[in-house]
């Protein structure tokens, strides 16, 4: 039904709490936002997809354009490494 009807969407992405783990933040904002794309490739009337998150708020920078930044890290591996490592070892990554 949603494939069908559906013609936009809205992904509000972020795990704002500081303390989760690596492992949850990837979960949250990479991967699901992967599934969404996932999901809005099949639906026949879709026109937008947005995507809110503040995995790309770039707090190292002084002033932010609007623009696309590189990322730092390849997403499809991150959620290949969360999947894979139990939570203690991903953690060991982790800056504290």
């Amino acid at each position: 039904m949603l494939i069908e009807r559906v013609t936009i969407i809205v992904h509000g992405s972020a795990s704002v709490r500081f303390n989760n783990t690596l492992q949850f933040a990837i979960f949250t904002n990479t991967r699901a936002t992967r599934d969404i794309c996932i999901l809005a490739q099949n639906m026949k009337n879709l026109l937008a997809v947005v995507h809110i998150s503040t995995a790309f708020a770039h707090v190292n920078e002084s002033i932010v354009e609007e623009k696309v930044y590189p990322s730092i890290a390849d997403w499809r591996k991150m959620i290949t490494i969360a999947e894979s490592l139990d939570e203690h070892t991903l953690n060991i990554f982790t800056a504290k």
